[in-house]
């Protein structure tokens, strides 16, 4: 519940102080003593203040404190306060606390507004999620304001609605010369709730609309009904100047599983758009065609070169054993493109009778080869390239260093803990890379080193151990982010992270430094 509360505070900050709904990762902390925590006491006298603002607040206070008690006020808030304010609160109100007996309530409210924003309503209906207010939401796809367009778009999706379909479909149907904007909402919601019969219909727009983000919406949309007519018209999209729908198609294709795909792409390996070339490759990768692999192996014979990458892809993914050696051979040949994905390629296979291929790559003066001879080694887990991977990782090439220093992580050796604490501790971009690698390391030694760097006064150093710590089970990591919360500056991303990840680790809800040791002190100990 803690996002929906943190969203429902925020909210309804804009609302009090004209500041416009706002949704950072943290709410604002101000730095009040324990005691000042309002008490449920405190709470329901303040909701029978004759001011709607303190009733407002004070509805978020209950929130706040998780004070179910007050929930009948609530209900009658909602159904009889003078203030939209404080009945659209209400209403977010009822609905953190997950009382779906207010979903027809709220319904009846947003389909006859006395002044409530809809958007409020709308999202309280996301939240409780009952289908038997589907209906009411469907009449907001044709709103004036895309916000509401978009949050009854969710509210259909989240309510698993596809009875609305037949309803939602006919009225798309219906529109005569469609606003672009609202054709775009029901094109969503047909694809958001799954609605299959709508594939026809979405198909058809595919093959009307010109490149624009209805076209990209009715690709998705297809993929998500799991329209298998449509997989063609989605391959031929993979290779059109549209970006935006290549993206989708591909997305879409992947969704559907259509068997025939793989044998549709096969021949966008041979584009000359280097994009379509690694889609194509994509779906053969993915969707299962074992009749495609000699027709893969033949491309690695570097007739069309920039084939060769895609095809070791496709077979790498596919973990085609007896393509180790043709790829190992085409991975020598410095003149082919994309040799880092020919690399990678060793990688997925895992095999490790290409570890010296690979090395050999790796120690070359110069080329992108040696970024995916990198990753492949540390996916093999191949502890004897560890030396030359830390040498790589000393590299004046930025790309190639960040990458050792990944791979030197995949292998959780300790015996890598001194070196990559040098690293950590340098002004490079690799030291996140070494940071996060630390936090993967069994062992106390490992937690210490990250307990020392997140005591750092350099912020990004900071933030990358926090983040770190998330791989850790010991329970000295609440203690550890504890201690750190005590010297963090409560305004910055540092603390809201470690209030995020300490909600991890322990399943309590708090979002201010105070509250978190307060029950640290006080109650955990």
């Amino acid at each position: 519940m803690r996002f929906r509360r943190i969203s429902i505070i925020v909210l309804m900050l804009g609302w009090l102080f004209n500041c416009g709904p706002e949704k950072p990762d943290q709410m604002p902390e101000t730095e009040t003593p324990y005691t000042e925590k309002r008490s449920l006491e405190e709470v329901q006298q303040a909701l029978q203040s004759d001011l709607w603002s303190d009733r407002s607040t004070a509805i978020l206070a209950a929130i706040d404190g998780n004070y179910r008690a007050v929930i009948p006020t609530l209900y009658k808030l909602f159904e009889s306060d003078e203030h939209p304010a404080v009945r659209q609160t209400a209403a977010l109100a009822l609905a953190d606390f997950g009382e779906t007996r207010a979903a027809p309530l709220i319904a009846a409210r947003l389909k006859n507004p006395d002044g409530e924003n809809p958007t409020f309503l709308l999202d309280a209906l996301t939240r409780l999620g009952v289908a038997s207010t589907a209906p009411t939401v469907v009449d907001f796809l044709n709103h004036d304001n895309h916000s509401v367009r978009l949050q009854a778009v969710r509210a259909l999706e989240i309510m698993k609605a596809r009875a609305m379909g037949p309803m939602i479909l006919s009225r798309a149907q219906s529109m005569q010369e469609p606003d672009a904007d609202i054709q775009r909402a029901y094109i969503m919601a047909l694809g958001k709730i799954g609605y299959g019969p709508s594939g026809a219909y979405l198909l058809n727009l595919a093959k009307q609309l010109e490149a624009g983000p209805n076209l990209a919406a009715a690709y998705l949309a297809l993929g998500r009904v799991d329209y298998h007519p449509a997989t063609q018209e989605l391959i031929s999209a993979l290779d059109r100047e549209f970006v935006k729908g290549r993206e989708n198609a591909l997305q879409a294709t992947l969704e559907i599983k259509d068997p025939r795909a793989p044998g549709l792409s096969f021949h966008l390996i041979h584009s000359e758009r280097r994009e379509t070339r690694f889609a194509a490759a994509e779906i053969i990768a993915t969707i299962d065609d074992p009749s495609l692999n000699p027709r893969l192996m033949k491309l690695l014979d570097a007739e069309d070169p920039n084939a060769v990458a895609p095809a070791a892809y496709a077979l790498g993914r596919r973990k085609l054993a007896q393509a180790r050696l043709p790829i190992e051979e085409a991975l020598q040949n410095q003149e082919l493109p994309d040799r880092e994905t020919i690399a990678r390629s060793l990688g997925w296979l895992g095999n490790k009778e290409s570890v010296p291929v690979l090395l050999e790559v790796l120690k070359e003066d110069e080329g992108e080869g040696r970024y995916g001879a990198a990753w492949a080694l540390g996916i093999m887990e191949a502890r004897e390239a560890l030396p030359d991977l830390m040498q790589a990782a000393r590299s004046s090439d930025e790309r190639l260093a960040m990458i050792s220093v990944e791979a030197i992580g995949m292998m959780h050796d300790p015996s890598t803990l001194s070196f990559l604490t040098t690293v950590a501790q340098k002004d490079t971009a690799s030291r996140f890379m070494a940071i996060d690698a630390i936090g993967q390391i069994p062992g106390r030694d490992a937690l210490d080193r990250l307990k020392e760097l997140a005591d750092s006064r350099d912020e990004k150093q900071k933030q990358a151990a926090i983040r770190a710590l998330r791989y850790r089970e010991e329970p000295e990591v609440v203690d550890i982010l504890i201690e750190t919360l005590r010297e963090t500056d409560t305004s910055s991303t540092s603390a809201s992270m470690i209030y995020t990840l300490l909600q991890e680790k322990t399943d309590q809800e708090f979002y201010t430094r105070n509250q978190w040791l307060y029950w640290y002190d006080e109650v955990r100990k």
